[in-house]
């Protein structure tokens, strides 16, 4: 498991503080900031939601941007925290 410092904690916490649909909005201006991360980053993402959608019987290939959406959002607003 990843260490934060105390900064990045506070930056997590003001993160899970946002409203649901700004933390993409959020998440979508870090990853400008450094592209190469955020596509390696993307595929390992993509690759773990996956995993944790089949364990929760979804089809994430299956599910529209919306309900992906939801998905994540559950996922955030609930077993990450």
């Amino acid at each position: 498991m990843i260490s934060f410092t105390q900064q990045e904690k506070q930056v997590v916490e003001l993160f899970r503080q946002l409203d649901p649909g700004r933390r993409r909005a959020v998440l979508f201006e870090m990853a400008q900031a450094d592209s190469n991360g955020w596509k390696q980053y993307q595929a390992k993402g993509e690759s773990r939601l996956r995993e944790l959608a089949r364990e929760k019987g979804l089809d994430w290939d299956r599910l529209n941007d919306d309900q992906r959406q939801d998905f994540i959002e559950e996922l955030v607003d609930g077993d990450l925290r």
